[in-house]
């Protein structure tokens, strides 16, 4: 549909990904599609990240680990964490703004519809 063509271009353009003209319906759900156009931007990125994460823990999580490096570590942990919450926070809020500014009533409607299950027509006989 026309509809599709249209989000997997704003897909395209967000993204800099070349989504095939059937992507939309290649994925049973949003999420399913969220989850390909993921790992098509950064599946290297993130696993590399997360394996040296895991390193770092492990190192420090031995007995021979130095305690005062440990106790650093942990500190910096914490003010790591507080630091990724408020980035996290933001950007999903920074998201969900940015498609309501660009939004339509209509798409707000169908958007409200569709997380809602829609409002029954009052005066519809069914």
């Amino acid at each position: 549909s026309l509809t599709s063509v249209e989000l997997r271009n704003r897909l395209n353009a967000a993204t800099g990904l070349k989504l095939t003209p059937t992507a939309i319906f290649d994925h049973p759900n949003p999420q399913a599609l969220a989850h390909h156009i993921h790992t098509q931007i950064a599946p290297k990125t993130d696993l590399a990240v997360l394996k040296e994460l895991d390193g770092l823990v492990a190192e420090l999580s031995t007995d021979q680990a130095d305690s005062e490096v440990r106790a650093k570590a942990i500190h910096r942990l914490q003010d790591a964490i507080l630091r990724l919450r408020s980035v996290h926070t933001t950007a999903n809020r920074d998201g969900a703004d940015a498609v309501l500014e660009t939004a339509s009533d209509d798409e707000i409607f169908e958007m409200l519809d569709n997380e809602l299950g829609g409002v029954p027509d009052p005066e519809s006989t069914t």
